[in-house]
């Protein structure tokens, strides 16, 4: 691996998390690069030099994040999509892990801008792993989101287990295809 790669990588992960950070204090409007320069300990070159300005920044954040989400709870051991129950508790119990983090996210993002980019990355990863028509998959990712949503910002109202099952059940047709 190139020095130089995993350097930008280290950067790039520093300055994101201090970015988290102070948007779990503050909004996106009052957060200066400064202050995420000073909170990554790099200069604001380094910023500029990964990122456009903190809208960018922003965006990478929800962008790795979602991947993240997908990568560590939709792939069996064959790294393919498989639909099951225990994807959607692998799926909660991650977002339960972190649910500070995406709860920043959906509030400082927009809720919108947020669940946009998580529906295109979902109908993306649909449409690659399985055959279904395009209205089930509008449906499929539109369910589950929703209640990623719900569930998040309300706290996780339910257990991991109860939301897993519920979704599981009432998507039923759809996973069995």
């Amino acid at each position: 691996m190139n020095p130089l790669d995993r350097r930008r990588r280290k950067s790039q992960k520093a300055i994101m998390d201090a970015f988290i950070q102070l948007l779990s204090k503050k909004s996106l409007q009052e957060i200066t690069l400064n202050e995420i320069a000073e909170g990554a300990d790099v200069s604001r070159g380094t910023i500029y030099s990964n990122f456009l300005d903190k809208y960018d920044l922003l965006d990478k954040c929800i962008e790795a994040n979602i991947e993240n989400l997908f990568s560590t709870c939709l792939k069996n051991e064959e790294n393919s999509l498989v639909l099951s129950k225990d994807v959607f508790v692998r799926s909660f119990d991650y977002l339960a892990q972190h649910a500070n983090l995406y709860k920043i996210l959906f509030k400082q993002s927009g809720e919108n801008h947020f669940k946009e980019q998580l529906f295109a990355h979902s109908i993306k990863t649909l449409r690659r792993e399985k055959t279904l028509p395009d209205v089930f998959l509008q449906f499929y990712s539109s369910a589950v989101i929703g209640v990623i949503i719900w569930w998040v910002l309300n706290d996780q109202p339910c257990s991991v287990e109860e939301v897993s099952e519920s979704l599981w059940t009432l998507l039923a047709d759809i996973n069995n295809r």
